[in-house]
């Protein structure tokens, strides 16, 4: 992350929750790798989702396909 982001994402989170001191730079990357992950995790949620509804939808196809 670069420095000027970093520092524009600490201002930010200062803003939100009214904290008087700038917030660390270990604190910032701990909860900027946690959103990472949290974004990560819904694409995989999302990517799982469309599998399922293509797998229903293929289900669908065979038993008409059957009956």
């Amino acid at each position: 992350m670069e420095v000027s982001a970093m520092g524009s994402l600490s201002i930010k989170i200062r803003k939100m929750f009214g904290t008087k001191k700038p917030l660390d730079e270990h604190r910032l990357m701990g909860w900027y790798e946690d959103a990472l992950d949290l974004e990560n995790a819904c694409r995989d949620w999302e990517k799982a989702a469309e599998l399922q509804r293509r797998k229903r939808i293929k289900i669908r196809k065979i038993a008409g396909k059957a009956a």
